[in-house]
């Protein structure tokens, strides 16, 4: 992946955390309530999280497979 596309990616990930984050602060809604919501939201998050991690392990995989047959057939 190019680093203009990773930066756009993390820059639209950010931007939505942080846009949730806010929603949540700005929401009218009971002190109780939006931590629990906040709390719902990091869940989620840290799912989100290790899941992309699991991709990004399972597309190095891949791409370390594709090397080594490159490697094999030269």
């Amino acid at each position: 992946m190019s680093n203009d596309l990773k930066n756009t990616f993390l820059a639209f990930i950010l931007g939505g955390v942080f846009g949730s984050i806010f929603g949540l602060l700005c929401a009218p809604k009971s002190g109780n309530e939006t931590r629990n919501d906040v709390k719902k939201l990091g869940g989620e998050i840290v799912s989100a999280i290790n899941k992309l991690k699991q991709d990004l392990k399972k597309t190095e995989d891949k791409i370390h497979k594709k090397d080594i047959c490159i490697e094999q057939k030269k």
